[in-house]
């Protein structure tokens, strides 16, 4: 397996998923007041949840069955919220665009990688 291809592209995608976050922030996105109840517990929520592919990167490195499988569903969680953010025209719709394409991206190469 070439673990450097999917390094690379999971890096990217959490630089862009930390972005969006980054973006919804300075787009005062309403969503933080209605939903999160404020910028704090937005941030804090969001942080601990970029944890999670940090975390799934290490052991997709390790070559772990069920990191895979959880990788495809945060792939494709980003992919979702990169679309809401498009239709539904919130701030993010930039970095959205970059969820959907890398969130597209690391499937096909965890799904390429795993098979050789």
């Amino acid at each position: 397996m070439d673990k450097s291809k999917v390094v690379k592209v999971y890096i990217l995608l959490i630089v862009v998923h930390f972005l969006h976050v980054v973006e919804e922030l300075l787009g005062d996105a309403s969503f933080i007041s209605n939903i999160y109840k404020g910028t704090t517990n937005f941030l804090v929520i969001n942080l601990l949840l970029l944890t999670v592919p940090i975390i799934l990167l290490f052991f997709v490195y390790k070559n772990k069955r069920s990191a895979y499988l959880l990788s495809y569903i945060y792939a494709t969680i980003m992919i979702i919220d990169g679309l809401n953010h498009i239709i539904k025209v919130y701030p993010g719709v930039y970095t959205g665009v970059g969820l959907i394409i890398l969130g597209f991206i690391l499937i096909l190469t965890l799904a390429r990688n795993k098979l050789k």
